[in-house]
């Protein structure tokens, strides 16, 4: 029964704006390392592969940059492109019947490629344990043993103990503080996202509880091979929903192994304060930066940026792609509120391209903007759904500038060269 590592690579870290863009979310960035989040992943998990591959799932936008980054480790993995997303149930189940096609005895050891796990060889310790459930046909998760009363975790009961992988009682959603408190008192983990379990287990299951996942996830994968692959258009058939209610909710097969290493999902900024290297002031800077009487501050400022903060604590500031982040710390899970506010007013992305390092990279930041910001102004604001035909010009305000219009070009071309022709004009013709 092999291990195949599964690097779950969804996701968009919206509360890490402006540092994670949908082009460039942060799986794909380095927060706390010289690695991105995804390479200390593929880096943690490529050791569990026991003659089974690296299977990574993510979204067609990203295909090209998990190439390069992939690339640039000198790891090889089998990348199952995703059409649209679809939440964490149908990429765990095409992972499973692309694992299952080939080895029907395959475990999956399935990883978020955003968490930060700096203590390696105790995952991969932890992992080995729970595949030795996942063998008898347990779905094992990692509960990670609190180290305060977080509201930004979602928490597991776990059910007595007869060895070191327990029964999970219930799963709850993110609490406030004071149920946060309770939750600790009682025993109560941390409900970290990583599971391990049988190819065959996960698929018998979604047969049971939501067969509709199941049938579109192995049509999905029936064309896919080593290598890279978009699954088939039957995954957009798949409903979209998490793992956690289309599965664990309801299976008696959910089980839990506590764990105590450090973990992090690096969800908001405050949570890559903690993670980072710091200085005798507490501060974690990247970039150019001068700290007069500042403490306990987050400073992240692009080349060519020099950032100066003078008597501050506490403090977050974030410069990326022309925008501006300044919030405190303990604010940090309100920056997604911030976000959806400017996305509603169309200014959550006003700066041109940043800079690439490859041009995959580029192309898949041109792609994004093409799709998400260029087209969709050119149909809404620059079309004229009235007269027909389309816009001369906007304000900055978005306001279409009533002028007269141009033809078309051909209209142009053909006035141009109907005339030369018919003085006698030799060139080339249209």
């Amino acid at each position: 029964m092999a291990i195949y590592p599964v690097i779950m690579c969804g996701g968009s870290g919206s509360r890490l704006w402006p540092a994670s863009r949908p082009a460039h979310p942060k799986q794909f960035l380095p927060l706390v390392g010289a690695l991105s989040m995804f390479q200390e992943t593929v880096l943690r998990v490529a050791d569990l592969g026991e003659a089974g591959d690296m299977v990574v799932v993510a979204g067609i936008a990203h295909g090209e940059l998990i190439s390069a980054q992939l690339a640039e480790i000198g790891v090889s993995a089998t990348v199952l492109l995703e059409p649209e997303p679809r939440d964490s149930a149908p990429a765990m189940a095409a992972a499973c019947a692309w694992i299952a096609g080939r080895d029907p005895q395959g475990v999956a050891v399935v990883v978020a490629a955003d968490h930060h796990m700096p203590e390696g060889a105790a995952f991969r310790a932890a992992a080995r344990t729970a595949v030795d459930a996942a063998r008898l046909g347990q779905i094992v998760t990692l509960g990670m043993r609190p180290a305060s009363p977080s509201t930004a975790y979602g928490y597991i009961s776990p059910g007595e103990a007869t060895g070191a992988v327990r029964p999970v009682q219930a799963f709850v959603e993110k609490p406030d503080a004071v149920t946060a408190q309770a939750y600790i008192e009682a025993g109560y983990l941390w409900n970290s996202g990583n599971f391990v379990v049988a190819a065959d287990v996960l698929l018998a299951e979604l047969d049971a509880f939501a067969p509709a996942i199941a049938e579109a996830a192995r049509a999905a994968v029936a064309p896919c091979a080593a290598g890279q692959s978009v699954l088939a258009e039957t995954f957009r058939t798949a409903p979209k929903i998490s793992i956690d209610y289309a599965v664990m909710e309801k299976t008696r097969r959910a089980a839990v192994l506590p764990v105590d290493f450090a973990w992090s999902d690096l969800g908001a900024w405050d949570a890559v304060w903690q993670a980072s290297d710091k200085d005798a002031a507490g501060n974690a800077i990247r970039g150019e930066a001068l700290m007069v009487g500042a403490t306990d501050c987050l400073v992240r400022a692009p080349a060519g940026m020099q950032v100066t903060l003078v008597g501050v604590k506490d403090l977050a500031v974030v410069a990326d792609g022309g925008q501006l982040l300044v919030c405190d710390l303990a604010s940090s899970q309100q920056v997604k509120t911030a976000v959806d506010q400017l996305k509603a007013q169309g200014r959550e992305s006003v700066a041109p391209a940043p800079p690439f390092q490859t041009m995959a990279e580029a192309a898949t930041w041109f792609d994004q903007w093409l799709k998400t910001s260029a087209l969709p102004l050119w149909w809404t604001l620059g079309a004229d759904h009235m007269r027909g035909g389309f816009r001369e010009a906007l304000t900055p305000e978005g306001a279409p500038v009533e002028a007269s219009r141009r033809t078309r070009c051909q209209t142009r071309q053909t006035l141009v060269y109907a005339p030369a022709g018919l003085t006698g004009e030799q060139g080339p013709r249209p």
